[in-house]
């Protein structure tokens, strides 16, 4: 989509926190609750279900780990490794 050339200006923050947010009351309150919204479902929100994923997965690989059982009764079918052991039992 192309859009047309557009004039504006910048407000800098010193300006604004020193100057316009004394005098308009309500301006500043309707602007810091916007920027905090916009803050809470951009920001904020995406990331911290990122971590709590992450969390999780941490979490179900440590689970996972925890529960790995070894089962040494598996025999061998070699059949020199059963000549040697038959070997060494005489």
């Amino acid at each position: 989509m192309a859009l047309d050339d557009c004039k504006c200006y910048a407000l800098t923050r010193k300006f604004l926190h020193n100057e316009f947010f004394p005098k308009h009351r309500d301006f500043e309150i309707r602007v810091k609750s916007s920027v905090y919204r916009f803050y809470r479902k951009w920001i904020y929100k995406p990331i911290n279900e990122h971590r709590e994923k992450e969390t999780e997965m941490q979490n179900r690989k440590t689970r996972l780990y925890r529960q790995v059982k070894v089962k040494n009764n598996v025999k061998i079918n070699i059949p020199s490794v059963q000549a040697y052991r038959n070997h060494m039992l005489l």
